[in-house]
């Protein structure tokens, strides 16, 4: 293991420690069902910070995932959106994270096209199912949609490759005689 993967996990277990101690120390509520999905985060920083290594881009797809399920479980299960926001309501989160994996790896790979397949129908069906869990059809599916392909937009201008083209010569009509 790489000594900046290693800092990275002793650095998240101190974090992780010193917030467990001020909780027992103040009062503060904090329970093992929020602290557990941040031990996701342990093997999931260090893959997406190894990402920019040769040969090493693969790494993307599991450390996008598991950071995204840490942040998902951690907020569900810490009540951050309320009591009502559970499992129940943002299970198509779970079809929503292995979207942008694949678009984290279309970001890695921008020659690699065919990601973006099962990235488009992971995010359309996935924010498909969450605005009609959420709010229904009607209130969120366009704003959603429009933020989809935003995001499309904003992948593809960073991918795009400036094509060089040659300079071009004037073609002059033939002279007429």
């Amino acid at each position: 293991m790489d000594n900046k993967n290693v800092i990275w996990i002793g650095v998240l277990l101190v974090i992780a420690g010193v917030v467990l101690l001020v909780s027992q120390l103040s009062g503060w509520q904090w329970r093992w069902d929020m602290v557990w999905p941040l031990f996701l985060l342990i093997p999931g920083v260090p893959m997406l910070l190894s990402v920019n290594r040769k040969g090493n881009e693969g790494a993307i797809f599991p450390g996008i995932i598991l950071v995204c399920l840490a942040i998902l479980f951690f907020i569900i299960n810490s009540e951050i959106l309320g009591p009502n926001m559970g499992y129940s309501e943002l299970w198509p989160m779970f079809v929503i994270i292995p979207g942008i994996a694949f678009l984290g790896l279309f970001a890695m790979k921008p020659q690699d096209k065919g990601v973006l397949v099962p990235a488009a129908a992971c995010l359309i069906t996935g924010t498909v199912f969450l605005s009609a869990r959420l709010a229904g059809w009607v209130t969120l599916i366009a704003p959603v949609a429009i933020v989809v392909v935003g995001l499309l937009v904003i992948v593809g201008a960073f991918t795009k490759k400036k094509e060089q083209q040659p300079k071009s010569q004037e073609i002059l009509p033939p002279e007429i005689k």
